[in-house]
């Protein structure tokens, strides 16, 4: 299992949208491949209920658009309650937990970090205030990154003794 996922979502091509996108990249070569994997998409896929199933702790990051520009929110997600037969082009978190966890029989905790976006137009650049709070957000990822993974050694240790 890999101890901590990180999927880092939004279009790079469409301003703030790409947040997630950005923040991944940024995030890359921070741990130990086995211990934090770190993806960077253009938007959720059902393929990642595949690498959902295999984690302890899956941080999603992601731009939204109904929310002070800059301002960095975090809460836990859970699998949505009833699964629709349908399937779409777009996924979210929750639908990829309870995914994850029907066809893979496990759905770890997971988080949500958002990022309030001001534009969402066509270009590569962020806005000057998403791009200043990328810093706050790469810290905050970071320390959950910790707790994660301090978490997960716990609970290794735990079940040596």
């Amino acid at each position: 299992m890999t101890p901590v996922l990180i999927i880092g979502y939004g279009n790079p091509l469409r301003s703030d949208d790409g947040i997630g996108w950005h923040a991944a990249q940024s995030l890359l070569n921070e741990w130990p491949a086995d211990q934090v994997r770190v993806e960077a998409a253009h938007q959720l896929l059902p393929e990642m209920a595949a690498w959902i199933g295999d984690a302890d702790c899956v941080i999603f990051i992601d731009a939204y658009w109904d929310a002070v520009p800059g301002r960095i929110r975090s809460h836990g997600v859970r699998p949505e309650k009833t699964m629709t037969a349908s399937m779409t082009h777009h996924f979210s978190p929750q639908r990829l937990l309870a995914n994850a966890r029907q066809l893979f029989y496990h759905a770890p905790g997971a988080v949500l970090v958002t990022v309030g976006g001001s534009s969402f137009e066509h270009g590569e650049a962020l806005s000057p205030t998403v791009a200043a709070a990328l810093p706050d957000l790469l810290t905050q990822v970071k320390k959950i990154v910790r707790g994660a993974l301090a978490k997960t050694a716990h609970v290794k240790v735990e079940s040596h003794a």
